[in-house]
C-alpha cells in the first residue's frame, strides 16, 4: 500500500464504493471489515479506541480504509467492523502464527516487535461477530471486533511458544530497529463495548482464541 498508493485506494476506496452502490440498488445491507490503522495512537496512550474517537491514520493502508469507511456510510446501510492483529487458516500464505512458529521450528535467531500493543484476533471470532451482524437486529454504525486482552507482538509470539512447547533463539526490539515501510500505531487497542449493547456476543480472550486456532492446527497437522 505504501508503494503503490493508486492500486490500494482503488481496491480499499472505490472497490468499496461500488460494493457499497450495488448493495444500496438491491436493498442489501453490507459489512465492511476495517482497520485499526485508521488510529495513530503513540506509545503513551493507555485508553482503548472507542468507535466515535477521532481518526488519524498514520499510513496508506489506514487512510485507504478509513477512505473506504467513509464511501461504505454515504452509500449504503451497513455496519463498519474494525477488527486488528487476524490471523487465521489460509489457503494463500502463513500469518503470524505460523511465522513464529516456522521460526522457531527451524531454529532461527530472530526479533519480534515488543513496543506495539493490541489485541491478537482469531479469523474465526471476527466470523461470529459478522454473522451476528448480519443476521441479528443490530443498528447499522461502526464497531470494534477484536478478541479481549491486550498483548505486543513478542507478548504473542511468548504464548505462541508456550503453548506449542517452543523455545525459540529470539528476542525483544523496537518499531524503529525492526523498520518497516509503513509507520505503525504504537498502542491501537479498541474498545467494543457497542457489541453487546447491539445483542451481539462479544470474542473471547485471546489466549483461549489462540488455544483454540494452535489446537485446529495440531488435529489437521
Amino acid at each position: 500500500c505504501e508503494t503503490e498508493v493508486s492500486k490500494a485506494f482503488s481496491v480499499n476506496a472505490i472497490g468499496t464504493l461500488n460494493v457499497a452502490r450495488a448493495s444500496a440498488a438491491f436493498d442489501i445491507p453490507v459489512a465492511y471489515v476495517s482497520t485499526d490503522y485508521v488510529f495513530g495512537g503513540d506509545r503513551e496512550r493507555r485508553n482503548p479506541y472507542f468507535e466515535e474517537d477521532a481518526t488519524a491514520p498514520l499510513n496508506v493502508y489506514g487512510a485507504s480504509k478509513l477512505a473506504g469507511e467513509h464511501l461504505l456510510r454515504a452509500n449504503a446501510n451497513g455496519w463498519v467492523v474494525r477488527t486488528q492483529w487476524v490471523y487465521g487458516p489460509s489457503r494463500h500464505g502463513g500469518n503470524f502464527v505460523e511465522t513464529m512458529i516456522r521460526l522457531a521450528e527451524q531454529g532461527r535467531t530472530f526479533s519480534v516487535v515488543d513496543d506495539q500493543l493490541g489485541s491478537p484476533t482469531h479469523a474465526k471470532d471476527l466470523a461470529l461477530v459478522l454473522r451476528g451482524l448480519l443476521h441479528g437486529s443490530a443498528a447499522f454504525g461502526t464497531y470494534h471486533a477484536t478478541n479481549t486482552g491486550t498483548a505486543t507482538w513478542y507478548g504473542l509470539a511468548q504464548e505462541i511458544w508456550r503453548q506449542m512447547g517452543l523455545s525459540p533463539d529470539a528476542s525483544p526490539t523496537t518499531t524503529e530497529a525492526f523498520g518497516s515501510p509503513a509507520s505503525r500505531p504504537l498502542y491501537s487497542v479498541l474498545g467494543d463495548g457497542l457489541l453487546a449493547d447491539n445483542g451481539v456476543a462479544a470474542p473471547r480472550d485471546w489466549k483461549t482464541a489462540l488455544a483454540d486456532y494452535l489446537s485446529g492446527r495440531t488435529a489437521k497437522a
